[in-house]
């Protein structure tokens, strides 16, 4: 169940034969949930339904937080995983590149979203450039504004990273924008 390389198909028969088992093993189910060639409909059903877990009780989050990292998840369930009572869940499905940026927006301006989640979407490539210049507006954001891969794409953040009040956070944006000047 772990081998990236074995058909979805396969994955699928798997999971019905396991579930239909009174005594599955915790491990393998995780290891579904965690396989990029998991179906995208299993993947759904491991993150969003609880009743799938009632004998695994144990293991219900570790499951639902595995399948909320893997980029085969559907969209749309990484949205809805944002607003989990499970913290976990919720910052898995935040640094996830396939959770909708206006899922990640509404997230981030969101007074209810602690700064663990928004620490992650600041870290997410697919962030809106709207959510990371958010970000930049607190101090402890910005730190993970700058360690996002996609900064580059967005000098102009860089520039207002560059004018931030801590030392550190200006130095850091200040090198990043010489890199991005220098030829290559």
């Amino acid at each position: 169940a772990k081998d990236p390389n074995t058909p979805s198909w396969f994955l699928a028969l798997l999971a019905q034969l396991r579930l239909s088992h009174y005594d599955t093993d915790g491990d393998m189910l995780k290891a579904l949930a965690g396989n990029p060639n998991t179906p995208p409909e299993l993947l759904a059903d491991f993150a969003t339904k609880r009743y799938f877990w009632k004998r695994y009780i144990h293991i219900e989050s570790d499951i639902r937080e595995i399948a909320a990292k893997n980029q085969s998840t559907p969209p749309e369930i990484l949205a809805k995983l944002l607003e989990d009572k499970d913290q976990s869940i919720e910052r898995a499905a935040a640094a996830n590149p396939r959770t909708p940026p206006d899922a990640l927006d509404a997230a981030m301006y969101s007074k209810k979203v602690g700064k663990s989640i928004k620490m992650a979407i600041a870290k997410n490539p697919s962030a809106s450039p709207g959510a990371l210049e958010y970000a930049l507006t607190d101090e402890v954001l910005a730190y993970g504004v700058l360690d996002n891969p996609s900064i580059s794409k967005y000098p102009y953040l860089l520039v207002l990273a560059s004018e931030n009040k801590n030392s550190f956070i200006r130095e850091r944006a200040l090198e990043m924008l010489k890199k991005l000047k220098e030829p290559d």
